[in-house]
């Protein structure tokens, strides 16, 4: 049974998340029976700001077709483990990094500051077409099975699923932040191209991290319009 509570005109609720198929973009909330969609990239800000999932409100869609409910739902979601966007694919980037280290002087170029502030600037702005790219492929994988914009759209907050979820994705943002301004630090020391390729996998790893904010299990949610 979900258990719901009111407080004034909002409605704080259990929800079942799941992943969508083959979509990470997407979740669907199951609250006592019926079932609504939820995308993660409808606000472009959360691509650099992902605690905003849980600072701001956003929109639902409710799904009454059964036959698209089946066809959304991913088989794997219990396979899932929120681990997978902890430091340990971090440590292994950083692994590589230092058995790559023999070679790195070859990777070395003389360039001036305006240049390197250039390349830097203009490397950013691929990670970040590319990360546009990968939510537009997604929200296309989406509409071929239903066009959410058609649906009856509901207002909600999401918390996190649980302070130790909180915490571990705060902790792996924060260290693959600071990696990030660390590759760009030494990228502007020694302009070794090598560091810019990991400053480029990592803030593509950045932008795309909103997705871990919202995992399967259970979490809280509170509607802001009647239910």
């Amino acid at each position: 049974m979900f258990h719901r509570q009111k407080k004034g005109n909002a409605q704080i609720m259990n929800c079942e998340v799941e992943f969508v198929n083959k979509n990470m973009r997407y979740n669907l909330f199951t609250i006592n029976g019926a079932t609504y969609i939820f995308d993660k990239d409808r606000s472009f800000w959360v691509f650099f700001f992902p605690f905003a999932i849980w600072l701001t409100s956003h929109s639902v869609f409710k799904i009454d077709d059964k036959s698209k409910i089946v066809q959304l739902k991913n088989p794997k979601d219990s396979q899932f483990k929120s681990g997978l966007f902890s430091v340990f694919g971090v440590g292994v980037s950083i692994l590589l990094a230092n058995l790559l280290r023999p070679l790195m002087d070859y990777f070395n170029i003389q360039i001036t500051p305006l240049f390197t502030y250039s390349i830097l600037l203009f490397a950013y702005l691929i990670i970040i077409s590319i990360r546009k790219y990968l939510s537009k492929l997604n929200k296309k994988s989406l509409c071929n099975i239903i066009e959410v914009e058609k649906l009856k759209l509901e207002k909600i907050r999401i918390r996190p699923k649980s302070v130790n979820h909180f915490l571990k994705f705060l902790f792996s943002y924060l260290f693959i932040l600071a990696f990030n301004i660390l590759s760009v630090a030494l990228f502007i020391e020694f302009g070794n191209m090598m560091i810019l390729l990991f400053f480029m996998i990592f803030a593509l790893i950045l932008l795309i991290l909103n997705i871990a904010t919202v995992v399967p299990g259970r979490t809280k949610i509170k509607f802001l319009n009647d239910y």
